[in-house]
């Protein structure tokens, strides 16, 4: 199943989408979305780790190790809903090649999979 999200603003090297709104609090959905993140390669958490509505990582590129930076943050919706933003940008050169587009799709196909969709 395709992802439903909405992009927001996206240049060469930046993409901001909103996932689908789904059926948990925040919390849930964190904890749903932080399982997903643990199997990425090359990528750690660089905010220090503490449990918040939002949290900041670094992804390193396979090949030449550029570093990206993915910004969550966790909202919460009315009626025991919530839904993700995430922001991931490249931090060296003028284009990521469709990189970030590609995680960010990929990570919130498999959080639509795991946590319901809200209805």
């Amino acid at each position: 199943m395709a992802c439903a999200t909405r992009r927001i603003r996206t240049s060469k090297h930046t993409l901001i989408t909103v996932a689908t709104i789904v059926a948990a609090d925040a919390t849930a959905l964190r904890n749903a979305m932080e399982a997903i993140l643990t199997t990425a390669p090359k990528l750690v958490r660089a905010d220090g780790g503490e449990a918040s509505d939002s949290a900041r990582y670094v992804q390193r590129s396979a090949r030449l190790e550029f570093p990206d930076t993915i910004v969550a943050r966790y909202l919460e919706r009315p009626g025991g809903r919530s839904t993700v933003a995430l922001y991931a940008r490249s931090q060296i050169g003028r284009s990521d090649l469709g990189a970030n587009k590609a995680r960010v799709e990929r990570w919130l196909a498999r959080l639509e999979a795991a946590v319901p969709v809200a209805r």
